[in-house]
């Protein structure tokens, strides 16, 4: 939260609060000795995307600066998006089926987003000449993703200040390792996760705690339904 918003907020959860507590909790005040520390876990028991943990934070710090509260998620499901990899001629089409389906758009073209990937390395030479390069060719609000494969070039990637780093074909245990690598040294750098993404792989691959995942097969692999048109035929909505 930015911290006009946190003010705003702080506002009325002390509203909130005055409106339940009132005077006291005198079920907590009488049944519970001043000096009296307990460790508790808040459990989730239905299926839905979590909101709101950082407000449930300043709810905690309004009642106790010393109360600790760690978070044990982030806010959201992680975002499955497109990639490039459309039929040539019907990339708009395919691009806005993604969207209807609540899938998000990866860059529409080559001309739209910095993306260095092996072959940019190469010849580059590395990923910080690479990366160097294209600052300077582009404009300041255009931002630069950079595929990495290794940990060695996921250093260099953090080094060179990249804006969005890509783990690329990276195990699951590879990927909560490099995830962690970046929120610690990095945490304002979108990650994003690309290869072997399947309908069995996502929900393992979207727990290492990445933003994104990309995945081909939205648009490469679809396929078609079987519709028809029959004249003189009338059937209801939903039919």
């Amino acid at each position: 939260m930015t911290d006009w918003n946190r003010e705003t907020i702080r506002t009325s959860l002390r509203q909130w609060l005055e409106e339940d507590i009132g005077t006291g909790d005198v079920t907590t005040m009488g049944t519970i000795p001043l000096d009296h520390r307990s460790k508790g876990i808040i459990h989730v028991k239905d299926n839905g995307v979590v909101a709101g943990l950082d407000v449930a934070g300043e709810v905690f710090a309004l009642i106790d600066p010393a109360l600790k509260y760690t978070k044990l998620s982030e806010d959201g499901p992680t975002r499955i998006a497109d990639t490039r990899k459309t039929t040539p001629g019907h990339r708009l089409l395919e691009k806005y089926a993604v969207r209807v389906g609540g899938g998000y758009n990866h860059r529409f073209g080559l001309y739209d987003a910095v993306m260095i990937k092996d072959n940019h390395i190469k010849a580059a030479g590395g990923i910080t000449a690479a990366v160097s390069a294209a600052r300077q060719a582009i404009p300041h609000t255009m931002k630069i993703e950079v595929e990495v494969e290794s940990f060695e070039q996921l250093q260099e990637a953090l080094q060179a200040r990249a804006d969005i780093i890509m783990l690329d074909n990276m195990s699951v245990d590879r990927m909560t390792e490099a995830v962690r690598i970046i929120r610690n040294s990095a945490p304002h750098i979108l990650i994003e996760a690309s290869g072997n993404v399947t309908l069995e792989t996502v929900k393992a691959i979207a727990e290492t705690g990445v933003d994104v995942i990309s995945a081909g097969r939205l648009t490469y692999s679809v396929q078609a339904l079987d519709i028809s048109l029959d004249l003189n035929e009338r059937k209801e909505a939903g039919a």
